[in-house]
């Protein structure tokens, strides 16, 4: 709950501090953690090696998801190879499809940099173009693809959800997992490109400093 505006931080926190003590005790060579991004309102920034808010579509991944990564004992650097969500699902034009509809139907309204309250979508707002990167995939279930009059076509699939999230297509969900779970268990996941590259780079990194 730490990445929302109710809810208890301080219980919401009781994990990450102990797998932080468990780090402390270990002394491991090379570590890392991904967090919802407001929790670095409660941990100190100078304590770690690598404090980093990610934004996965800097990474060639065709969503806008903002994470926090921190540990010691790897780099990861920022490529800026932004990819539309077309380019990964390229037969979509073909379906008619030409925008996403993001999870919510209001949006947020702020006075001074202060959230005030939300409003309802109107128009466009809500939606993205697939020649664009796509909404955050979230455990809340499938996003909805929508042609150019905004008329809903169908939902993103497991299958397409996985591509977006940057599996390999040859990963497999299990039969028996309900679909409900599965779009919970993608849309959770850290992006697989990136846990690559975070432990692709510890044996290149200088584990004497």
């Amino acid at each position: 709950n730490a990445n929302r505006t109710s809810g208890d931080k301080t219980e919401g926190m009781r994990l990450v501090y102990w797998y932080l003590d468990l780090v402390k005790l270990c002394k491991p060579t090379s570590w890392s953690m991904e967090q919802v991004i407001n929790v670095r309102h409660f941990l100190d920034e100078t304590d770690y090696d690598q404090f980093e808010l990610i934004n996965t579509v800097n990474f060639g991944i065709p969503q806008t998801r903002k994470r926090l990564f921190i540990g010691s004992g790897w780099h990861l650097p920022n490529t800026h190879k932004h990819k539309a969500l077309v380019d990964t699902l390229n037969y979509l034009p073909k379906e008619k499809i030409a925008y996403v509809k993001g999870y919510s139907n209001t949006r947020a309204v702020r006075i001074d940099g202060k959230h005030v309250g939300n409003i309802p979508n109107e128009g466009m707002q809500g939606f993205k173009s697939i020649n664009e990167p796509t909404f955050t995939l979230c455990a809340a279930g499938p996003l909805g693809l929508y042609d150019k009059n905004l008329q809903k076509v169908r939902d993103i699939t497991i299958r397409e959800a996985l591509k977006i999230q940057g599996f390999p297509d040859e990963y497999q969900i299990p039969e028996d997992i309900k679909k409900t779970n599965a779009y919970k268990l993608v849309g959770n996941a850290v992006a697989p490109p990136i846990a690559y590259m975070i432990m692709n780079s510890i044996s290149d990194f200088d584990h004497s400093q």
